[in-house]
This record gives C-alpha cells, sequence and structure tokens, in this order.
C-alpha cells in the first residue's frame, strides 16, 4: 500500500482524517459518470491493507474499484476482493465495496491461461502451460475432458478445421500417451 506521503501526491483525492494506521477521504474519479465523490476509508493496521469504498445511493463500478486500486496500491501488489463464506458475511453498508492486502504473503491467483489471455500471448501458448498443469490436478481426467471440450467448442471442425486440428496435434505432442478419458473421447468421434 502506499504510505500517507504518496496519497496526499493523488490530484483526485482529498484526506479529511487520518490515524496511525490509515484514514479517511473523499475521492473525485475520473471513472465516475457523475459528479459525485466516492467516501473512502483505508487503513494498514493489523496485517492487512484495507480500503472500503463507498456511494451514498449506489454500489461503485468495476471500472471505479480498479481506479482506486491503482491510486492507494502499487501496480507490483495483488489486492482482493473478497466473498467469504456465508456465516462469515457482513454487510453494514449496502453501497460499500472493499479492497484487501494480506501483509504477510502475497495472495495465491489462478495460472494466467485460466484467467485470459494477455497481451502478445496466443491460445496455442495458454495451451502449453495448460495441458502439463491440468495433468497434474487432482481431478486430472476431468481437466483433460475440459480442455477437449474447450477445443471442440473453440474450433469446431466446420468452422476453423486447420486451427481446430493443429490443436489437437499439439495436444498429442505434449502427450502421445492416451488416457482414459482420451480413448472416450476418440470413440466419440473426436480426433487426435
Amino acid at each position: 500500500m502506499k504510505t500517507i506521503e504518496q496519497l496526499r501526491l493523488q490530484p483526485r483525492l482529498v484526506i479529511t482524517d487520518t490515524s496511525i494506521d490509515g484514514g479517511k477521504a473523499w475521492a473525485s474519479l475520473s471513472s465516475t459518470r457523475k459528479t459525485q465523490q466516492a467516501f473512502i476509508v483505508f487503513s494498514w493496521g493489523g496485517g492487512w491493507d484495507h480500503v472500503s469504498v463507498s456511494f451514498n445511493n449506489r454500489v461503485p463500478t468495476w471500472d471505479e474499484m480498479a481506479e482506486v486500486k491503482r491510486m492507494f496500491f502499487h501496480d507490483n501488489e495483488t489486492v482482493i476482493q473478497f466473498h467469504p463464506r456465508t456465516e462469515e458475511y457482513v454487510n453494514y453498508h449496502p453501497n460499500c465495496l472493499h479492497l484487501w492486502r494480506s501483509q504477510e504473503r502475497e495472495a495465491e491467483l489462478p495460472p494466467w491461461w485460466m484467467i485470459g489471455l494477455k497481451p502478445g500471448t496466443t491460445k496455442q501458448d495458454a495451451l502449453k502451460e495448460a495441458v502439463p498443469y491440468l495433468k497434474q490436478c487432482d481431478k486430472k481426467l476431468e481437466a483433460w475432458e475440459a480442455v477437449m471440450e474447450w477445443l471442440d467448442s473453440e474450433y469446431h471442425p466446420t468452422g476453423n478445421y486447420n486451427t481446430y486440428t493443429w490443436l489437437k496435434d499439439q495436444m498429442f505432442l505434449l502427450d502421445p500417451s492416451p488416457h482414459p478419458k482420451e480413448k472416450t473421447y476418440l470413440n466419440k468421434g473426436g480426433t487426435v
């Protein structure tokens, strides 16, 4: 999380109160479509960095939360919005969302290819990393079948036969040993 000195340099943020481990502020967010300021409470005590963002009459949007994340956190910090178990759920303000970051450990994220393709990567790049990873999962057979189904839905032979065939060939080259689900897939008329 940025220091109070770094936060004071933010042109769209007016800090109204500070304490030993945080403060309160108003933010004029460029991603807000209406001229309405967001009320922000921020803290860094107890081993957690925390920022809450609220409006009087509505919940903050994704773009607004992303802007607040950039405002309060460094680019190399992963910040989480939690959706806890039902018995842990608390909602004192219906128009408030929270950003959290543990100071003790980095948040675990899914592999990049599960989230989406990054600029400069291809589905082939994702496939090269996904197949070995999925084969090592506890439910490797179900995961392998999911990849095969994904290929069928993305690259159906009637729509893009060359790419479809190439991807199937690449999967086979990565591990030519037939898996039980792969045999089932082949028996259903699929080709590898």
